[in-house]
Protein backbone atom coordinates (compact mmCIF):
# COMPACT_ATOMS: atom_id res chain seq x y z
CA UNK A 1 0.00 0.00 0.00
CA UNK A 2 3.07 2.46 0.89
CA UNK A 3 4.48 1.85 -2.83
CA UNK A 4 0.94 2.53 -4.37
CA UNK A 5 0.87 5.78 -2.71
CA UNK A 6 4.61 6.95 -3.33
CA UNK A 7 4.02 6.29 -7.06
CA UNK A 8 0.99 7.54 -7.01
CA UNK A 9 2.53 10.87 -5.56
CA UNK A 10 5.43 10.31 -8.03
CA UNK A 11 2.73 10.65 -11.29
CA UNK A 12 1.18 14.03 -9.46
CA UNK A 13 3.33 16.66 -11.64
CA UNK A 14 2.66 14.16 -15.28
CA UNK A 15 -1.14 14.48 -14.72
CA UNK A 16 -1.46 17.92 -14.07
CA UNK A 17 0.64 19.08 -17.01
CA UNK A 18 -1.78 16.39 -18.55
CA UNK A 19 -4.95 18.35 -17.22
CA UNK A 20 -6.70 20.69 -19.48
CA UNK A 21 -6.14 24.45 -19.04
CA UNK A 22 -9.11 26.26 -18.49
CA UNK A 23 -8.84 30.29 -20.12
CA UNK A 24 -10.16 33.18 -19.33
CA UNK A 25 -11.84 35.19 -21.73
CA UNK A 26 -9.56 38.10 -22.60
CA UNK A 27 -11.96 40.95 -21.97
CA UNK A 28 -10.48 43.47 -24.92
CA UNK A 29 -9.52 42.45 -28.96
CA UNK A 30 -8.84 44.57 -31.78
CA UNK A 31 -8.66 43.04 -35.17
CA UNK A 32 -9.51 43.60 -39.17
CA UNK A 33 -11.45 41.29 -41.90
CA UNK A 34 -11.69 41.39 -45.55
CA UNK A 35 -14.36 39.59 -47.79
CA UNK A 36 -17.22 40.50 -50.42
CA UNK A 37 -19.64 43.07 -50.58
CA UNK A 38 -22.56 42.99 -52.33
CA UNK A 39 -25.36 45.79 -53.12
CA UNK A 40 -28.72 44.79 -52.76
CA UNK A 41 -30.21 45.91 -55.85
CA UNK A 42 -34.47 45.12 -56.07
CA UNK A 43 -35.64 43.11 -59.32
CA UNK A 44 -37.46 46.58 -60.13
CA UNK A 45 -34.43 48.61 -60.36
CA UNK A 46 -32.71 45.72 -62.51
CA UNK A 47 -35.86 46.29 -64.62
CA UNK A 48 -35.56 49.76 -65.11
CA UNK A 49 -31.64 50.36 -65.72
CA UNK A 50 -32.24 47.08 -68.38
CA UNK A 51 -34.64 49.08 -69.96
CA UNK A 52 -32.05 52.32 -69.85
CA UNK A 53 -29.65 50.13 -71.73
CA UNK A 54 -27.44 49.99 -68.32
CA UNK A 55 -25.84 46.95 -66.42
CA UNK A 56 -24.65 47.08 -62.53
CA UNK A 57 -21.92 44.89 -60.82
CA UNK A 58 -23.09 45.19 -57.53
CA UNK A 59 -20.12 43.20 -56.14
CA UNK A 60 -16.77 44.19 -54.91
CA UNK A 61 -14.01 43.74 -52.17
CA UNK A 62 -14.54 45.28 -48.55
CA UNK A 63 -12.32 45.36 -45.29
CA UNK A 64 -13.19 46.70 -41.80
CA UNK A 65 -11.65 47.72 -38.78
CA UNK A 66 -13.01 47.20 -35.29
CA UNK A 67 -12.47 47.37 -31.30
CA UNK A 68 -14.50 45.42 -28.99
CA UNK A 69 -14.90 44.47 -25.41
CA UNK A 70 -16.31 41.62 -23.74
CA UNK A 71 -18.63 42.26 -21.06
CA UNK A 72 -18.94 38.84 -19.92
CA UNK A 73 -18.82 35.37 -21.66
CA UNK A 74 -22.19 35.87 -23.36
CA UNK A 75 -21.60 39.07 -24.36
CA UNK A 76 -19.53 41.81 -26.20
CA UNK A 77 -19.53 45.51 -27.54
CA UNK A 78 -17.51 46.47 -31.03
CA UNK A 79 -17.08 50.08 -32.49
CA UNK A 80 -15.56 49.23 -36.47
CA UNK A 81 -14.70 51.60 -39.32
CA UNK A 82 -15.96 49.83 -42.62
CA UNK A 83 -14.82 50.03 -46.74
CA UNK A 84 -18.04 48.58 -48.34
CA UNK A 85 -16.73 48.99 -51.46
CA UNK A 86 -18.48 50.48 -54.81
CA UNK A 87 -21.23 49.37 -57.22
CA UNK A 88 -20.67 50.25 -61.10
CA UNK A 89 -23.20 51.04 -63.80
CA UNK A 90 -22.14 50.52 -67.32
CA UNK A 91 -23.81 51.80 -70.41
CA UNK A 92 -23.91 49.01 -73.12
CA UNK A 93 -23.05 51.28 -75.94
CA UNK A 94 -21.01 53.27 -74.33
CA UNK A 95 -17.67 53.72 -72.32
CA UNK A 96 -19.03 55.80 -70.02
CA UNK A 97 -19.79 54.30 -66.46
CA UNK A 98 -20.47 55.36 -63.31
CA UNK A 99 -19.53 54.34 -59.62
CA UNK A 100 -21.19 54.35 -55.77
CA UNK A 101 -18.52 54.34 -53.35
CA UNK A 102 -19.96 53.17 -49.96
CA UNK A 103 -18.25 53.72 -46.34
CA UNK A 104 -19.53 53.49 -42.84
CA UNK A 105 -18.94 53.67 -39.00
CA UNK A 106 -20.84 52.28 -36.16
CA UNK A 107 -20.86 50.05 -33.05
CA UNK A 108 -23.20 46.78 -32.31
CA UNK A 109 -23.75 44.85 -29.74
CA UNK A 110 -23.24 40.96 -29.55
CA UNK A 111 -24.90 37.85 -28.22
CA UNK A 112 -21.90 35.31 -28.20
CA UNK A 113 -22.84 31.31 -27.58
CA UNK A 114 -19.61 29.12 -26.44
CA UNK A 115 -19.82 25.99 -28.07
CA UNK A 116 -16.67 24.74 -27.29
CA UNK A 117 -13.89 26.25 -25.24
CA UNK A 118 -12.66 27.50 -28.35
CA UNK A 119 -15.10 28.21 -30.41
CA UNK A 120 -17.87 30.59 -30.61
CA UNK A 121 -21.64 31.84 -32.25
CA UNK A 122 -22.61 35.26 -32.48
CA UNK A 123 -25.06 37.78 -33.61
CA UNK A 124 -24.58 41.40 -33.59
CA UNK A 125 -27.45 44.33 -33.96
CA UNK A 126 -26.03 47.86 -34.01
CA UNK A 127 -26.61 51.49 -35.66
CA UNK A 128 -23.87 52.57 -38.50
CA UNK A 129 -23.54 56.17 -39.83
CA UNK A 130 -22.65 55.60 -43.65
CA UNK A 131 -21.63 57.46 -46.68
CA UNK A 132 -22.86 56.92 -50.33
CA UNK A 133 -21.28 58.99 -53.23
CA UNK A 134 -21.68 58.23 -56.57
CA UNK A 135 -19.39 59.53 -59.29
CA UNK A 136 -18.77 59.55 -63.27
CA UNK A 137 -15.46 60.05 -64.83
CA UNK A 138 -13.80 61.04 -61.58
CA UNK A 139 -16.95 63.51 -60.90
CA UNK A 140 -18.78 63.11 -57.79
CA UNK A 141 -22.49 63.55 -59.01
CA UNK A 142 -24.45 62.97 -55.92
CA UNK A 143 -23.51 62.44 -51.89
CA UNK A 144 -25.71 61.06 -49.58
CA UNK A 145 -25.52 59.98 -45.85
CA UNK A 146 -27.62 58.86 -42.65
CA UNK A 147 -27.63 56.24 -39.96
CA UNK A 148 -29.25 52.75 -39.96
CA UNK A 149 -29.31 49.40 -38.52
CA UNK A 150 -27.08 46.77 -39.36
CA UNK A 151 -27.36 42.96 -38.43
CA UNK A 152 -25.11 40.01 -38.81
CA UNK A 153 -24.13 36.62 -37.10
CA UNK A 154 -21.06 34.94 -37.26
CA UNK A 155 -18.23 32.58 -35.85
CA UNK A 156 -15.20 32.18 -34.18
CA UNK A 157 -12.48 30.06 -33.05
CA UNK A 158 -9.92 31.57 -30.71
CA UNK A 159 -6.40 30.21 -30.11
CA UNK A 160 -4.00 30.58 -26.94
CA UNK A 161 -0.57 30.39 -27.32
CA UNK A 162 1.38 28.37 -24.90
CA UNK A 163 4.19 31.25 -24.82
CA UNK A 164 1.26 33.98 -23.84
CA UNK A 165 -1.30 35.36 -21.38
CA UNK A 166 -3.12 36.66 -24.30
CA UNK A 167 -5.12 35.28 -27.46
CA UNK A 168 -5.55 35.14 -31.23
CA UNK A 169 -8.92 34.03 -33.11
CA UNK A 170 -10.23 34.13 -36.54
CA UNK A 171 -13.87 34.71 -37.63
CA UNK A 172 -16.00 34.34 -40.33
CA UNK A 173 -19.23 36.60 -40.61
CA UNK A 174 -22.22 38.35 -42.08
CA UNK A 175 -23.21 41.18 -42.15
CA UNK A 176 -25.92 43.32 -43.78
CA UNK A 177 -25.54 47.09 -43.08
CA UNK A 178 -29.40 48.96 -44.50
CA UNK A 179 -28.83 52.31 -46.08
CA UNK A 180 -32.07 54.08 -46.17
CA UNK A 181 -34.10 52.01 -48.93
CA UNK A 182 -30.84 49.95 -50.06
CA UNK A 183 -28.83 47.69 -47.83
CA UNK A 184 -25.17 45.99 -48.40
CA UNK A 185 -24.16 42.65 -47.10
CA UNK A 186 -20.42 41.94 -45.87
CA UNK A 187 -19.20 38.41 -45.65
CA UNK A 188 -15.97 38.30 -44.37
CA UNK A 189 -13.06 36.65 -42.63
CA UNK A 190 -11.14 38.17 -39.88
CA UNK A 191 -8.72 37.84 -37.39
CA UNK A 192 -8.45 39.66 -34.10
CA UNK A 193 -5.70 39.94 -30.92
CA UNK A 194 -7.28 39.38 -27.56
CA UNK A 195 -5.38 41.41 -24.59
Amino acid sequence: MKGFGLGFILLLPGIALAAPHHHTVKMTYVGGAYGETTLDVSSADRAEYAEEGLSIDDTDKGYKFFLGHRINRYAAVEGFLADLGEATLSHQDSAISASIEMDTWGGAVLGIVPLHPQIEAFAKLGLHAWDMSAKMQGQTLLEDDGTDMLYGIGASYIYYPTYSDDAVSVRIEFERFEMDKESVDLFSAGISYHF
